[in-house]
């Protein structure tokens, strides 16, 4: 008997801002051929072969298997939520907590919810200062919105933000806020 589960796909995503995207990186033990799809359907041997980073621009669901010996893996699954700021620089002016930094601020662009649990590494978090970022843009994309994703287990003291406050600027320098709003 061996274990294996350690020889399933596991993936790990990196935001470019260089190219604007997000990256999924696929792996597993051993020089296995890894085969995926991104329209959420199971991949089989005559699905794209993984032979590098998945380039990921909007929604969608990556599910890969590695195929071995006339044997598959487990599907692995990951989902993509797209959106205009899929990809783009963030700048922080706050440090995050240390104990909660995580891939911050990379992850806060790169499409992906955070799993259930405020512990699990896909969260960033900030103590007695508020949180404070810039997204680029970029100017040429249009956007009448702001959605944050927030994580709240108050017996835990994870609490949810007071306000979100939403300024624009077009130099980066000066800023006119054009929305705010407050939660109980």
């Amino acid at each position: 008997n061996y274990a294996k589960h350690i020889f399933q796909v596991t993936g790990s995503t990196k935001t470019n801002w260089d190219m604007g995207c997000v990256e999924m990186t696929l792996q597993t033990q051993g020089n296995v051929p890894i085969h995926y799809t991104l329209d959420g359907s199971e991949p089989t041997e005559e699905s794209n072969l993984y032979e590098g980073p998945v380039k990921i621009e909007g929604s969608c669901v990556v599910k890969a298997k590695a195929f071995r010996d006339g044997e598959e893996t487990k599907t692995y699954t990951h989902e993509f939520n797209g959106h205009k700021a899929m990809g783009k620089k963030v700048t922080l002016n706050t440090e995050p907590a240390p104990q909660y930094l995580y891939n911050a601020p990379y992850n806060m662009t790169d499409g992906c919810r955070g799993a259930k649990s405020y512990d699990c590494g896909e969260f960033t978090a900030w103590y007695a200062v508020p949180f404070d970022a810039v997204v680029e843009m970029g100017g040429e994309t249009s956007y009448s919105s702001v959605t944050i994703g927030t994580f709240i287990r108050k017996g835990d003291f994870v609490f949810n933000p007071l306000d979100l406050v939403v300024s624009i600027s077009e130099d980066g320098k000066e800023y006119t806020e054009v929305a705010r709003t407050e939660y109980q």
